[in-house]
């Protein structure tokens, strides 16, 4: 939904790496709609995010799924 403009926009439905020494910040990942809550395979390092694809639903529903996240992919 971009009813706001685009500018509004940027940097959103995305996972930002933070270096938080440095405050250093960085897109990890882009295209995943309201990710909230990661977890790591600590054997394989892969790394996971529970996603809400929903939009004006309020934030009481559970995820919509539990998709793998890798840097620099493009999940839209």
């Amino acid at each position: 939904m971009a009813e706001s403009g685009l500018a509004v926009e940027t940097g959103r439905a995305a996972i930002w790496e933070v270096e938080l020494g440095s405050g250093a910040y960085r897109l990890f990942t882009t295209g995943r709609r309201d990710p909230n809550g990661m977890g790591w395979a600590h054997d394989t390092a892969a790394q996971w995010t529970v996603v809400h694809e929903h939009d004006a639903h309020g934030s009481d529903l559970v995820p919509d799924c539990l998709p793998s996240v890798r840097d620099s992919a493009f999940c839209g």
